[in-house]
């Protein structure tokens, strides 16, 4: 069993004192990863990011700390960052995505980019009950937006941008950037 082993085992076991006196000896990243973890869990909160941080510095890539930061890290510029990172190399997992979709959605308005996230969510996981809920309360978001501005998009001659037969995906493409227009010219109310 390897000196990583070691660690994830010590801290499985939650002996985080021991793992933390660990990192002084080794300078492993898993092993500095399961300190970081544990100064986490005894509530030194500033130290385990300094650590992540530390991990970073020698890997930008390490999966584990970008996983870590990505669902602790209290700033949701940093939070989404990471997540960012992560389905840039394919290490997302499907909450990973959705978490992703709903910052997006919540926090930046950014609704083709949730709707994109929410769906590459459910392709790893068709059950995702976020992703599934987090696509209705767009759809329902769009469509509530696109009654409110019935009168207006009257006044754009529709006829000929969409029909009667088009489907929903180009139904919310058309909304996106009507919606992304609006944003610039006044912004959402």
């Amino acid at each position: 069993m390897n000196v990583s082993d070691v660690a994830e085992k010590m801290y499985d076991n939650k002996q985080y004192h021991q793992v933390i006196e660990m990192s002084y000896q080794h300078s492993d990243l898993d092993v500095l990863f399961y300190a970081a973890k544990s100064l986490q869990n005894i509530g030194k909160i500033d130290e385990a990011l300094e650590l992540w941080e530390t991990i970073l510095k020698r890997d930008a890539l390490h999966e584990k700390t970008i996983r870590a930061l990505a669902w602790f890290t209290g700033d949701t510029k940093k939070r989404l960052s990471h997540l960012e990172k992560l389905a840039r190399l394919n290490l997302a997992d499907s909450e990973d995505l959705s978490y992703m979709a709903s910052i997006y959605l919540e926090q930046h308005g950014r609704y083709q980019d949730a709707h994109h996230w929410f769906q590459k969510s459910l392709e790893l996981n068709k059950n995702n009950s976020l992703s599934l809920l987090g696509l209705a309360d767009l759809h329902a978001r769009l469509s509530i937006y696109y009654l409110q501005e019935t009168e207006d998009l009257k006044d754009l001659d529709l006829n000929n941008q969409l029909s009667d037969n088009s489907n929903s995906e180009e139904v919310l493409k058309f909304m996106y950037e009507y919606i992304t227009v609006k944003e610039l010219v006044n912004g959402i109310p």
